[in-house]
């Protein structure tokens, strides 16, 4: 049995390029407060969306539409996105097919957002490990 739900995360998401900075002594690398926030977001967003019975058969189809203010290379912002959807998921991103079907920039800042479509195969109950 074919299932999906959506998604909306409001603003635009950071790019992968971008997510780390130097700590004092510039020795190590942390992830950007503004990153984490966002990411922490998204995993809220999702947990509260997904299904009671969320039971995927194989791979999870991520679908994305972005309506961004900048312009910015999808594939550095599907890996923080991926991350943090696995998390609110509950399983690993390695079973994920995202698919860009949208990417539109210079949008008004009031609708500034990535729609997430997210499609799997549903098992009748929990497959075990």
């Amino acid at each position: 049995m074919s299932s999906e739900f959506r998604v909306t995360i409001p603003g635009q998401p950071p790019s992968a390029n971008k997510q780390y900075e130097r700590r004092a002594g510039g020795l190590q690398l942390a992830r950007r407060s503004g990153v984490t926030t966002y990411a922490d977001l998204v995993t809220m967003l999702v947990r509260e969306a997904k299904p009671g019975r969320f039971y995927p058969i194989g791979q999870v189809r991520l679908v994305f539409d972005f309506y961004l203010g900048r312009s910015v290379d999808a594939d550095n912002m599907l890996k923080i996105l991926d991350d943090a959807i696995a998390d609110g998921l509950g399983v690993d991103d390695h079973i994920f097919l995202p698919c860009v079907r949208t990417l539109t920039t210079k949008n008004p800042t009031k609708n500034i957002r990535t729609e997430v479509e997210v499609q799997w195969q549903q098992a009748l109950r929990p497959l075990s490990e």
